[in-house]
């Protein structure tokens, strides 16, 4: 037992209660002590006793001095006063420019490289009960923390944890916008319980409700809490409490240190992890974007099949929306930012340099005089050659936008990309990730035609169908053997023979000899279906004449054909019909009048008399065409509503007839393809409606019920009605000069 006097207090204390009392600094160096093993029955000075010294812990004192009577902790009171002032300014300014400018998000921390939101948001907050929720237990807790543990370490804590939450928040939620110091206030709640574990005997008796297992039940509440609100971004929670409970195990108490400059070395670390994080989050963050299929976006009800034509990814936080007129993704942070990639199929074979020729058109229509383009460029894109164009426009900060287009047969993949100047360097590398994530398959209705033909490969339409899909693929040489043997196998049957002409139509290439192919054609299967593509091939290769010919023949033999009439349709040439002949048989193609009986009577289609009947047909058209453009647009129009048609209309259509035509006239000026316009007359009808615009009002008829008004009308747009064995039909009152 020890006997100790202060103060002429004697009070005997065992040797464990000594030990602690010494250690803990409450036996001054002027007690009396009294040890019988060491001072026999006398009391002697504590200050003379060797084991009085060996007990004693100076440094334990000191901190003990500094946490009971220490300098106020006005670490704590600076971290809460920069966070009132902050919501202060919220409120008595533009609170949503500071929220937008100071919270967490990612688009803007990776995508704009505003690393600062990993810290600022720690110290924002939105509401009354938000700030005042947080900053009661950060002032509760972070003042005794600050005495035990120092006001630098506090600092230290605080901060890191607000970023070790950013971390985790910008992780896990991506897309969601977070503010408020809930992740560094969880950061000192749990480094102030770690420190009361690891700690513990150090703590005076009545520091302990503040600390260890005192505070736990209030940590596990907090953190509980926030799971069950869905406002609250728990990640930032968990990110704040394991960073904070982690720095109080390494960090110590000033005067306490393990050894010299362990504080410093971990303070130092610290900065620096942070500096290192926060740089290469502003140098490389685009690179940390993370892209996914977008077929990941889909509810997960949805099934979709286990082949895709197109896969391609997104940021997982951009959202659909329009990217250059192409659906696509756009960015949370800047809607000019955006990524779109798609498969369009074309009823022929298509042409890249169509293709991003009529993509350029768009964006030029749509941005006009602020785009400038760059020369186009060979590129490759999914695993296929084809073109690449960067256009730029001078709008605000200005946008770059880069399409890829790539061809094969008649399947056109189009990918765009388009940025905000300002960032276009910065995220160079999503976009690089983003292009070489595309991946364009084999057409998914090919591959379902290959599977149907292999349950019954004998079948005939089946073939067929597998052909079409081959074609439309770009494998033409496997589709032109399976219609080379669908035709040996039946000659007369014509399904062979246009599938044939269609490879010939829009591949001729692929063909060896293609005039004895449509000879052949003509003679084994004379029937109009083949007889239309023969003519819609030879137009295709610019055998205008003998198409014409060709199509003027087989329409006089079967009149109304649909695939005859779908043909003459494609090529500019007219389909009336009047009762069973053919319209244009019945009118004069130059003054318009009654014809008293068709004038050609072929009896055969003869592809050797197609091509001089062709020539009669396009002098004719052409002669029409000069004189009607003599004319002042009211008898003018007339005169190619004639020239389109083949005859006049009866009265009752003349007036739409003669709108249809004054649309189709005025489309010239767009660069549109009026197939029954040559492109000659396609450009003389621009020139003269740059000078001469039409009036509609001369093409509005007036009432019906007023034959003197409606003559009167049909004489300025030079007609005349009379009376014929169908009914009244219309002529040319005067004919003009004749023909030329």
């Amino acid at each position: 037992m020890v006997t100790i006097r202060i103060d002429q207090q004697e009070e005997t204390l065992t040797w464990e209660q000594w030990e602690q009392r010494v250690a803990d600094g409450r036996v001054p160096p002027t007690a009396q002590v009294r040890f019988e093993p060491v001072t026999g029955e006398a009391f002697v000075p504590a200050a003379e006793l060797d084991l009085f010294h060996s007990l004693r812990d100076d440094r334990r004192r000191e901190w003990s001095d500094r946490y009971t009577a220490g300098s106020p902790p006005w670490m704590t009171a600076l971290l809460v006063g920069v966070q009132i002032r902050l919501w202060w300014l919220m409120r008595t300014g533009d609170a949503m420019e500071v929220r937008d400018t100071l919270q967490l998000w990612q688009p803007a921390v990776l995508e704009e490289g505003e690393v600062w939101r990993m810290l600022t948001a720690g110290f924002t907050h939105w509401s009354v009960g938000h700030i005042a929720s947080n900053l009661l237990m950060l002032v509760y807790i972070g003042w005794f923390l600050e005495r035990a543990l120092g006001r630098v370490n506090l600092l230290v804590i605080f901060i890191m944890s607000v970023l070790g939450g950013s971390v985790l928040s910008m992780t896990f939620t991506p897309a969601a916008g977070s503010l408020g110091a809930s992740g560094g206030v969880l950061g000192v709640v749990a480094a102030a319980t770690v420190f009361g574990f690891v700690r513990f005997g150090l703590l005076p008796d009545r520091a302990r409700i503040v600390f260890g297992w005192a505070l736990l039940p209030y940590l596990i509440l907090i953190y509980g809490i926030g799971w069950m609100s869905e406002t609250t971004d728990n990640w930032a929670h968990t990110g704040g409490l394991v960073t904070g409970g982690l720095l109080a195990l390494v960090l110590d108490p000033p005067g306490l240190e393990r050894r010299k400059g362990w504080n410093l070395s971990f303070i130092l670390g610290c900065a620096a992890s942070t500096a290192v994080l926060l740089g290469l989050l502003w140098w490389q963050g685009a690179r940390l974007i993370r892209i996914e299929d977008t077929m990941a976006r889909l509810p997960d009800s949805f099934e979709p099949s286990r082949h895709r034509d197109l896969v391609y990814s997104a940021p997982r936080t951009w959202k659909t929306g329009l990217v250059q007129g192409t659906r696509g993704y756009t960015s949370l942070a800047d809607i000019r930012r955006g990524f779109a990639a798609r498969v369009r199929r074309r009823t022929g074979p298509a042409v890249a340099t169509e293709e991003l020729a009529a993509m350029r058109e768009d964006l030029q229509s749509e941005w006009q005089h602020l785009i400038t383009l760059d020369p186009e460029e060979a590129a490759t894109i999914a695993g296929v050659p084809g073109l690449h164009q960067v256009a730029h426009i001078d709008d605000v900060d200005g946008i770059t936008v880069e399409r890829w287009v790539a061809v094969r047969g008649s399947y056109v993949l189009e990918v765009t990309w388009s940025v905000d100047d300002k960032e276009a360097g910065r995220l160079s590398s999503l976009r690089d990730r983003l292009v070489a994530a595309v991946q364009w398959n084999e057409p998914s209705s090919l591959i379902e035609a290959q599977t149907a033909l292999e349950r019954h490969p004998k079948s005939r339409p089946l073939r067929r169908d597998l052909a079409d899909e081959l074609i439309a693929a770009g494998r033409v040489e496997e589709a032109l053997d399976i219609w080379t043997q669908l035709v040996a196998e039946r000659e007369t049957t014509p399904d062979g023979w246009v599938g044939l002409l269609t490879v010939a139509r829009h591949h001729p290439d692929a063909v060896p000899d293609l005039d004895r192919l449509y000879r052949e054609a003509l003679k084994r299967a004379e029937l109009p279906e083949v007889q239309a593509e023969v003519a819609l091939a030879l137009d295709q290769q610019g055998d205008h004449r003998t198409a014409f010919g060709l199509l003027e023949q087989a329409w006089f033999l079967a009149p109304g054909d649909r695939h005859l009439r779908r043909a003459r349709k494609l090529v500019g040439l007219p389909t009336g019909l009047v009762d069973t002949v053919p319209a244009q048989l019945l009118s004069d193609p130059l003054t318009g009048d009654p014809l008293p009986a068709p004038r050609r009577t072929p009896t055969e289609v003869d592809l050797d008399a197609a091509g001089p009947l062709g020539d009669t047909m396009l002098a004719e058209r052409q002669a029409a065409f000069d004189l009607a453009m003599q004319r002042p647009w009211p008898e003018a129009i007339p005169a190619l509503l004639l020239v389109r048609d083949g005859a006049l209309p009866p009265l009752e259509e003349l007036e739409i007839g003669l709108n249809d035509v004054a649309l189709d006239l005025r489309a010239t000026t767009r660069g549109s393809d009026i197939r029954w316009l040559t492109p000659d007359q396609r450009a003389a009808v621009a020139a003269r409606l740059q000078t001469d615009p039409i009036d509609d009002s001369v093409l509005a008829a007036p009432n019906a019920d007023d034959p003197e008004a409606f003559g009167v009308w049909l004489t300025g747009l030079g007609l005349g009605a009379v009376a014929g064995p169908r009914g009244p039909a219309l002529h040319r009152v005067d004919p003009g000069a004749g023909r030329p």
